[in-house]
């Protein structure tokens, strides 16, 4: 349109016109958008939860292996399977070979429940 048909009134309702327009699609967009970017949240967030408590359960499960791993290790617990510890002289040495013994030395023996106090009668060595 030619500038002298446009009155200064025209040219300002035009853009009025414009400006409702484009407000209009603003505020139908903005809501829209956040309603998106609330759903990507919530998306997120359920995401992260799920990978927290896995990381947490995978931890859980192998403190526990540790725990059994550490308990079935533990001297007592070996103890209890039948197995017992001599130890010799005043240091309490533990004896892991019978040539480290001769006839009428003191052993300590511990078991799973008590001790006793013993001499070594006889040795025997594995050949």
């Amino acid at each position: 349109m030619r500038l002298s048909v446009r009155t200064p009134g025209r040219y300002i309702a035009e853009k009025r016109l414009v400006l409702d327009t484009l407000t209009e699609r603003l505020q139908g967009t903005v809501p829209a958008r956040l309603a998106h970017e609330r759903q990507q949240l919530r998306t997120a967030q359920n995401r992260l939860l799920a990978a927290g408590r896995g990381n947490l359960h995978r931890a859980r499960l192998r403190f526990t292996q540790t725990v059994a791993s550490l308990d079935a290790m533990s001297p007592l617990r070996v103890l209890s399977r039948g197995y017992a510890v001599a130890t010799k002289g005043a240091r309490g040495a533990v004896v892991t070979d019978a040539a480290a013994l001769k006839e009428g030395d003191a052993l300590h023996i511990r078991f799973a429940k008590g001790a006793a106090d013993c001499r070594v009668i006889h040795t025997e060595e594995e050949q």
